[in-house]
């Protein structure tokens, strides 16, 4: 027996109908499964601990989304998303917030001496930008290093507020780069090391 003729009709309008709505899922960002998560709540955490945001399921979807998928030389070589939490979760300072804008999360890490880390994110860019930057001193010596994690490729392209308030950030703790370098990690597995002086 064969299928009725108004089911055939039927199944050839619906079938282009789907096909239609499934396009336009795809090409409208409807059918994403992780879009990027907003940072503009993080402008209202101004004065809290910084250790305490670091355990909101925000903040690390917000980590996991905006750093580079990067390894970074710490601790044998941690990704990037690894390396932020466990700067972060020490002996934490609060979170500032500038302009309505700029907001900074730094710590020292725990345990350790002279390892200290500070996270700039531009909460009104598109994209979140982020740029996490460490001074570090695994061997608990004089001579410490310092490495920036960023989506720029390098030292030419970082921001100048990020620049002016990891420097007022560095010169507050009486921070140095010992080793006279800056190790920048960015997308795609870029790597340059540049004069801290360039900066």
């Amino acid at each position: 027996m064969g299928i009725p003729e108004w089911r055939r009709s039927r199944s050839i309008i619906v079938l282009p109908v789907l096909a239609m709505f499934f396009l336009f899922c795809s090409s409208s960002g409807l059918a994403a499964s992780h879009p990027t998560p907003s940072s503009a709540w993080l402008l209202s955490q101004s004065g809290r601990s910084t250790n305490q945001v670091t355990w909101d399921p925000r903040f690390k979807s917000l980590l996991r989304n905006t750093l580079p998928h990067v390894q970074v030389p710490f601790w044998g070589k941690s990704s990037a998303y690894e390396t932020v939490l466990t700067f972060l979760r020490g002996r934490s300072q609060d979170i500032s917030v500038k302009d309505s804008r700029f907001v900074v999360l730094s710590a020292q890490v725990a345990h350790t001496m002279g390892n200290y880390g500070f996270l700039w994110i531009d909460t009104k860019s598109p994209e979140n930008r982020m740029i996490f930057a460490a001074n570090y001193n695994v061997d608990n010596t004089n001579s410490a290093s310092a490495f920036i994690v960023s989506e720029a490729a390098d030292a030419k392209n970082l921001p100048p507020e990020f620049l002016s308030a990891w420097k007022k950030w560095m010169d507050k703790l009486h921070l140095c780069c010992g080793s006279g370098s800056i190790e920048i990690f960015g997308p795609n597995g870029t790597h340059r090391i540049v004069p801290a002086n360039t900066l």
